[in-house]
């Protein structure tokens, strides 16, 4: 595709056109990613609690995958301990996923270990409550 700017009176000629390439990567190009940026792990520590282990970053597309893991981990369980120590970013939606779930709705779910940058997502979304401290 050519683009040519419009001439002015002195430089009709003299504008020469200017070439424009897509630089824009299309939908075919493969993922930048190849790793997985997150990891959930379900570990159980005592008869009614299970601890759902939260790693790297929890980003837009992570969060349907963190709503799931916190499904299955609930299954069974009296409580689910969101551990969030190993989070090295998280998306505010990823808040709202967590405070969202029907687990939270029925007390089942305590946060626990989130950086302090987290710490503050939860409190400015009002789901600080969420956040209990485990030392």
């Amino acid at each position: 595709m050519t683009i040519a700017p419009f001439p002015t009176d002195d430089q009709s000629d003299t504008i020469p056109a200017i070439d424009v390439f897509d630089v824009i990567g299309s939908a075919e190009t493969p993922r930048q990613h190849t790793v997985p940026l997150y990891e959930f792990t379900v570990e159980r520590r005592s008869a009614g609690t299970v601890w759902l282990r939260v790693t790297g970053e929890i980003d837009l597309a992570a969060c349907g995958d963190l709503q799931r893991a916190m499904t299955r981990a609930g299954a069974g369980y009296a409580r689910v301990m969101v551990d969030l120590a190993d989070v090295s970013f998280m998306s505010p939606r990823a808040v709202g996923t967590i405070a969202e779930h029907p687990l939270v709705a029925a007390g089942r779910v305590d946060v626990v270990a989130p950086a302090r940058a987290t710490r503050l997502l939860f409190d400015l979304f009002g789901a600080g409550g969420l956040v209990v401290d485990t030392r």
